[in-house]
């Protein structure tokens, strides 16, 4: 339910957009929006088992870390696809790079949220 707020206008907007800017302002197919959005995903998947490991050998606090410079780094690189949108090539370019960006930040964020959930559950668990 807390994820909601954050998910509506984060990522709904922001595809709707990157729809419209693949397919009206940078004149590539659906598919190819498909394949750029759909990136993001699997850099996700892929980020995750690694993210699982930094956080059981040195906590979930770095993976924060590395996750919030991913999100800033994929920040500064769609703004710059929003300024290169007059060349189509560099500007997908670009924007790959930032999907590939956000998805890593992603599988760090995720799994030390569930990481950090994990261990406040067992630390406010009773004594048997």
């Amino acid at each position: 339910m807390c994820y909601l707020p954050f998910w509506l206008p984060v990522y709904w907007f922001t595809l709707s957009y990157f729809t419209h800017l693949y397919y009206k302002t940078l004149g590539y197919s659906t598919l190819m929006a498909g394949i750029v959005i759909s990136l993001q995903y699997v850099a996700t998947f892929l980020t995750r088992g690694w993210s699982g490991t930094l956080i059981d050998k040195y906590g979930p606090r770095l993976s924060v870390y590395i996750s919030m410079g991913c999100l800033a780094l994929s920040g500064v690189l769609l703004y710059l696809t929003y300024l290169s949108r007059s060349q189509a090539f560099f500007s997908l370019l670009i924007l790959i790079i930032a999907r590939l960006v956000t998805g890593c930040g992603e599988g760090f964020i995720g799994a030390s949220l569930l990481t950090g959930r994990c261990l406040l559950q067992e630390k406010n668990r009773p004594l048997r």
